[in-house]
């Protein structure tokens, strides 16, 4: 939950649904609300005709954010499950292990997001704080401080060339964790971890990076870090001064 804000309902992070029909392909904003879905259902969607409906089918498919690896490092991908996890089987909780989560909470002051367009961690504006980390209670090595929200300047993702993303003037646009995204590639029966070739991720670069005087075009996702603009979320500082109060 992030500070200062009301939590309405958490959930995980359903991403796109691409249809039988390759032609038929919806995604949704991360940066919305409606992406959070509060109950994680690989086929929560059926299809409809003039003359039928179908439910649970095979090629139902929905697109979840999965979660970032613990360790980024050239063998990462090994790490991933194989096969497909199916969510009524032993291995349920190694899929859900393996969702990201999401919240969505209500407040009356805007956040806003600053890139810095290159390697350092913008301040923000004058007459501004920087808000707190969402996961500022969940210790994690990856972050020697988790105590502002600060990240990755992030634009979108693509899955066969469908590309699905944020807007980059929403927090959304600053990833705590520069990750590959993986996504859950799901059925109505289950998912399967995925990340190759096939889809990419799209960042803002640091503009001052001079990349015609680089040996080399190609970078592992490990080594690329040092390309990437960073960011700040931030928010007026008198957001900091209210209180909410539970009603019974």
């Amino acid at each position: 939950q992030i500070s200062q804000t009301v939590l309405l309902f958490a959930g995980s992070p359903a991403w796109f649904v691409p249809q039988a029909d390759s032609s038929s392909k919806w995604d949704q904003n991360l940066g919305g609300a409606g992406s959070c879905m509060r109950e994680f259902y690989p086929g929560f969607y059926g299809q409809a005709t003039v003359d039928s409906f179908s439910i649970g089918q095979q090629s139902h498919k929905s697109i979840w954010l999965a979660t970032a690896p613990d360790e980024l490092d050239e063998d990462w991908t090994d790490r991933l499950p194989n096969g497909k996890l199916k969510i009524n089987s032993r291995r349920r909780q190694e899929l859900l292990d393996h969702i990201s989560r999401c919240a969505v909470c209500e407040t009356i002051f805007k956040m806003v997001v600053i890139h810095s367009m290159n390697d350092d961690i913008p301040s923000c504006p004058d007459g501004y704080v920087s808000a707190v980390s969402p996961n500022r209670f969940i210790a994690d090595p990856r972050q020697s401080d988790n105590s502002e929200w600060t990240g990755y300047s992030y634009w979108l993702s693509s899955l066969d060339n469908y590309p699905m993303g944020v807007i980059t003037d929403e927090p959304a646009a600053c990833l705590l964790y520069y990750s590959p995204s993986s996504v859950a590639v799901c059925d109505a029966e289950g998912c399967r971890i995925r990340s190759d070739d096939d889809q990419k991720s799209t960042w803002i670069m640091d503009a001052e990076k001079d990349i015609e005087t680089e040996p080399v075009n190609r970078r592992t996702f490990a080594e690329s870090k040092e390309y990437i603009s960073r960011c700040r979320v931030c928010h007026r500082p008198e957001a900091s001064l209210i209180r909410f109060e539970e009603r019974s």
